[in-house]
């Protein structure tokens, strides 16, 4: 039974996981640490409002790795970004970069879901000399805008912010009531939106729960890239990537998506059955792309 072999494997690896905070300029990130004795390092970023537990099921599942597990700037256990301050993807990437750089890491790997996958394209372009593989679960480079709609974009992040300078998160009476909440929105397990939650809320003093998560990160961007810009990003990557596209996933637009492909220099597409949080949801499956991807660089 598939199911308790992992469950098995999951209970008997638990006792690797770490956890820890890392001081940047008077921040605190907060991460998760696998396997940290042992193998590639591997920086894991997860999706838009989740949280570094997103890799609680697979992690378990890939002892060659070193993950760690960030809660970005304003989700999970870490600080969030200043008051006053608007929050832009490529802030997250620098971020990133740092705390490779904290770490000490001067070749490492990179695994992203979603938002997560796009961060990590854009350091992977970035960064070349220094990525020694990429691992991206339904997402391939940043969400973009055609250049002429970027007063339109910007006007949206300017007029939300001038009508709800002080958006404050909902509540709910039970954890439970959240995690059923994030159910209506997110399509997942139960029990994947439950490690979210679990690491996402916290109880207010009157006995409700709230979202830890940062409320402007439910503003519009200020400004997206461009396609072509993506692209520049993409073509510039060196090392080898690993596409993981779960169906249905999540409805990117084919000739983007295709296009993007083709813009890397050395890819492995694996197509899964499965939704957005396939590696929550399936993880048995996702982990074996990663396996069988790692044995073909190894090799070739």
């Amino acid at each position: 039974d598939p199911y308790v072999a992992f469950t098995d494997y999951f209970e008997g690896l638990k006792s690797v996981l770490k956890e820890m905070m890392i001081p940047l300029k008077g921040r605190q990130i907060a991460a998760k640490i696998w396997h940290a004795e042992k193998g590639i390092p591997t920086l894991a970023l997860h999706g838009w409002l989740d949280n570094a537990a997103s890799f609680d099921h697979i992690a378990p599942l890939l002892p060659e790795l070193h993950i760690v597990a960030l809660d970005l700037p304003g989700h999970g256990h870490s600080d969030h970004q200043p008051p006053g301050t608007s929050i832009h993807f490529i802030d997250f990437a620098t971020t990133a970069i740092e705390v490779a750089n904290y770490l000490g890491w001067d070749k490492f790997a990179l695994l992203g879901h979603s938002l997560g996958a796009c961060i990590h394209s854009v350091i992977a372009g970035t960064l070349t000399s220094r990525i020694q593989w990429l691992g991206l679960i339904d997402g391939l480079g940043p969400l973009t805008t055609p250049a002429e709609h970027t007063p339109l974009q910007f006007r949206l992040f300017i007029d939300e912010m001038i009508a709800k300078p002080n958006k404050m998160p909902p509540s709910y009476p039970t954890q439970e009531d959240a995690m059923l909440a994030r159910l209506k929105v997110s399509a997942m397990h139960p029990s994947s939106a439950k490690v979210l939650i679990e690491r996402g809320t916290k109880q207010l003093p009157d006995g409700q729960w709230t979202w830890r998560t940062d409320p402007r990160l439910l503003m519009p961007s200020p400004l997206h890239l461009t396609e072509e810009q993506a692209l520049a990003f993409l073509s510039a990557i060196t090392a080898p990537v690993c596409v993981i596209r779960p169906e249905p996933g999540y409805p990117f637009p084919l000739q983007i998506m295709q296009r993007r492909i083709k813009a890397l220099q050395d890819v492995q597409v694996f197509r899964i059955q499965g939704d957005h949080h396939v590696h929550l949801d399936a993880p048995l499956a996702v982990a074996e792309c990663i396996k069988n991807f790692l044995t073909h660089i190894i090799v070739k």
